[in-house]
């Protein structure tokens, strides 16, 4: 155990990797994303993980370094277990044995060879580090963390969290995972038709434009959000966008205006709000939230859960406004990276109770 420690939490996806770092006074000072596209190869997380570390300020030899996960779900590997221990082997290759351990749920931190042994706790589980971070803090509400690729429910009843899945196969089944997201949700999972001159057009089953397309055009998604390639590799200016959504309909740009494109986007995110509240009405409906109980946003589509809350008639609380920072760019790439900020803050904690 290392005492007098500064904390590194990894939140290794599969399209990004997460990273915040705690100095030795548990302050928050350095939270980023950088894009790590696993799917293609191991060497994107090398890279990234050689390029944080060269960003943060710390001490290899009195830091601990906490890691959660869903990156072993990339094709990449035959199959979750044998991600899981990739990714390992990957983090220990870049930092030293007895400062890595591995985020297992309600186990706490793993050693890697326990993680290695027990990979079932470690995949997917970054969803479950965020909630018991905002349960410290929070009584009661729902948490909601809506990525670039999915959207996680999490319920917390007096200051629990209170769980039916844990696995992703659970949580999807459960109404607590919902595979859509603000940047590389393909749209033709959105919905099957948009209302165009005055008919139903359907959409076309291929991978022509995103959901960042249509955060694009209507001016929502910040660029810093937007770091994988568009569907077509070019550019992301709102005509780009509105091009390859026009595809979809299976017709050209230039047959209407920019505004008519940015209607037909208003409706897909609507229709993509839709899902998402059959998901939260299926977490209502267990009559265990007063009320008024808030939403807490997180994620890349916080901005979402925060119409989402608005609609609800519910309060609602950023993410980051739990962590104690002033810093306003800090707490905006905190709300991005809640599991990395999560895992950090409960590996402090974990370490303090291990070293009394």
């Amino acid at each position: 155990m290392i005492s007098n420690n500064s904390i590194i939490g990894w939140d290794v996806g599969g399209a990004h990797l997460k990273v915040a770092y705690l100095d030795k006074q548990a302050h928050l000072q350095f939270v980023k994303q950088y894009p790590c596209p696993l799917w293609q190869g191991l060497d994107h997380l090398h890279k990234a993980i050689i390029e944080a570390l060269a960003s943060l300020p710390y001490t290899p030899q009195t830091t601990l370094h906490g890691v959660t996960m869903t990156g072993e779900l990339v094709d990449l590997f035959p199959d979750r277990a044998t991600g899981v221990r990739e990714l390992i082997r990957v983090l220990a290759q870049h930092i030293e044995e007895g400062h890595l351990f591995f985020f297992g749920g309600t186990g706490g931190l793993l050693t890697s060879e326990q993680a290695m042994q027990h990979t079932e706790l470690v995949a997917s589980a970054n969803w479950l580090a965020t909630g018991l971070l905002t349960g410290q803090t929070i009584e009661q509400g729902l948490l909601i963390d809506m990525g670039s690729t999915t959207t996680d429910l999490l319920l917390i009843e007096q200051a629990t969290i209170n769980h039916r899945g844990y696995s992703d196969f659970e949580r999807m089944h459960a109404g607590e995972l919902v595979y859509t997201g603000v940047v590389r949700t393909p749209l033709m999972t959105v919905t099957n038709q948009v209302p165009f001159y005055g008919s139903w057009q359907p959409l076309m089953a291929e991978h022509f434009a995103t959901t960042a397309d249509i955060y694009r055009l209507v001016g929502a998604l910040d660029e810093q959000l937007d770091m994988m390639p568009a569907a077509d590799g070019q550019d992301k200016t709102p005509i780009d966008s509105a091009r390859r959504v026009a595809r979809m309909l299976g017709v050209d740009v230039n047959v209407a205006e920019l505004p008519k494109w940015q209607s037909v986007a208003r409706y897909l995110i609507d229709c993509q709000a839709r899902r998402i509240m059959d998901a939260i009405d299926i977490q209502l409906s267990r009559q265990l939230l007063a009320t008024d109980a808030p939403f807490i946003g997180a994620g890349a589509g916080s901005f979402v859960v925060r119409k989402l809350a608005t609609w609800y008639d519910r309060p609602f609380i950023d993410f980051a406004e739990i962590i104690q920072t002033n810093d306003l760019s800090l707490r905006k790439a905190a709300t991005l990276c809640a599991p990395a900020v999560a895992v950090a803050y409960l590996a402090r904690i974990w370490n303090e109770h291990c070293s009394r």
